[in-house]
């Protein structure tokens, strides 16, 4: 069976069988305009694209989460493709294949991701400090995914996307406070929503909010479409 699907970052998605005749995905699509519209009404447009954020070979990285923005330029010298810091508040991809944009958003993410760990790992440490927790908190792993922004297992291992980093701090600490108080309570009982509304009044607003955080990250560093 034909089916549809919408997400914000990717916009209308048509799946049909192998031997599904071409020509009638159009009268496909024009018969659930309706759904289609609930569904972008319901989701938020499509993200206006940035050409000096969103481009193959991004000029600036705006890390909200930390209040940071970072020029990056692009160098073909030496033989490995690295970052570097060259400037305040500068990043130069170096390597014969620093134009390669594969190669530089490969670059880039590995250095986002140290910059995660720097400043996440911290903080929720101390949050999980804050409640009285600080021994159930395994490992933090740093991760990149389309769905989620932080998940907690149950034997204390907590992962949080990479790309927190873009967002807005608000934003950024909820998620944070969401997983350390996961440490507490490990479900969505009435228990665990007064803990997080209790470190984070706020919570409610911002949850909402967390719902259209993906406008916040540039097209490059966003896992592939499906």
């Amino acid at each position: 069976m034909p089916r549809l699907t919408y997400d914000p970052r990717f916009g209308l998605t048509v799946v049909v069988p192998a031997r599904y005749d071409e020509r009638r995905i159009e009268a496909l699509v024009a018969d659930n305009l309706g759904w289609v519209d609930r569904a972008r009404g319901r989701l938020g447009p499509q993200r206006a694209i940035d050409p000096e954020r969103d481009g193959p070979l991004p000029r600036k990285l705006s890390l909200r989460a930390i209040e940071a923005e970072w020029a990056v330029r692009y160098a073909p010298s030496g033989r490995r493709v690295r970052v570097e810091v060259t400037g305040r508040r500068e990043l130069t991809v170096r390597g014969v294949s620093a134009g390669v944009p594969q190669h530089a958003q490969q670059a880039l993410a590995d250095w986002l991701s140290v910059q995660a760990r720097r400043s996440f790992e911290p903080a929720l440490a101390e949050l999980a400090g804050l409640l009285e927790v600080q021994e159930r908190l395994r490992a933090v792993h740093i991760r990149v995914q389309r769905s989620r922004w932080g998940s907690c297992s149950a034997r204390g291992n907590v992962s949080l996307n990479r790309n927190l980093l873009f967002l807005p701090e608000s934003l950024a600490r909820l998620v944070l406070v969401h997983e350390a108080c996961h440490l507490k309570e490990l479900n969505h009982s009435p228990r665990f929503w007064a803990l997080l509304h209790a470190h984070e009044p706020d919570a409610a607003a911002l949850r909402r909010e967390l719902r259209d955080a993906w406008r916040y990250v540039p097209a490059w560093a966003e896992p592939a479409a499906p």
